[in-house]
């Protein structure tokens, strides 16, 4: 007997048009028949998508009707995301769409991270509001890894950038350029945001958020 198809909703996530604006994911909201997919079959579901992050939800018991609870996982481009802003958010939208989820106010995502918390903006504007842990940001290890930073980023911005500081959280890097450089006008080549030092491949992907 063949495995039932899967449903999905591909979200453009902070979009204000309805077309070619935004940040797109795939939302899927698993059935009971696959609970127990392997991880690998994640990857290559989200490889079949191509987009910059799919949304994996596993419906859990909820507390009330008022507050949803999900297991979330976000995948990438071969990898299992830590963290994911605008898949997160686009996972929200699909389950609040829900006649289960017009119900309920708050959702409740266990993920990696820990439980995320989600809930409907008071005043039916149709907002939602993320609750996102705080993660620390630290300085780089050392003198060979910000060099290795700034010639990336000089790659994908141009020589004019000049950087007065790197810091990392998780997988991620906050890179503080010098205020005269027009950051907003710039032209970046995402494609030089992969290193082929291991310790930074992950970092200095293009962030899924």
């Amino acid at each position: 007997m063949s495995n039932p198809s899967l449903q999905y909703t591909i979200v453009d996530a902070f979009a204000s048009t309805p077309f070619n604006s935004g940040n797109p994911a795939s939302v899927i909201i698993l059935p009971p028949s696959h609970h127990s997919l392997p991880t690998e079959s994640f990857h290559q579901i989200a490889n079949e998508f191509n987009l910059s992050a799919t949304a994996f939800l596993t419906p859990q018991t909820s507390a009330s009707p008022s507050t949803l609870r999900y297991g979330l996982r976000w995948f990438a481009h071969g990898v299992e995301l830590t963290l994911c802003g605008h898949a997160t958010l686009a996972s929200a939208r699909v389950i609040f769409s829900t006649l289960e989820g017009q119900q309920a106010n708050k959702l409740e995502f266990e993920t990696r991270r820990g439980t995320l918390g989600v809930r409907k903006v008071p005043g039916g504007s149709g907002k939602i509001e993320l609750d996102f842990p705080v993660t620390a940001l630290e300085g780089l290890g050392s003198a060979d890894e910000l060099a290795q930073v700034s010639e990336t980023v000089s790659a994908a911005a141009g020589e004019g950038v000049s950087i007065r500081g790197v810091r990392k959280a998780g997988l991620f890097l906050l890179v503080e350029v010098d205020p005269g450089f027009d950051l907003e006008g710039a032209v970046v080549d995402a494609r030089r945001f992969v290193s082929r030092d291991v310790s930074l491949n992950e970092m200095l992907k293009r962030s899924p958020v």
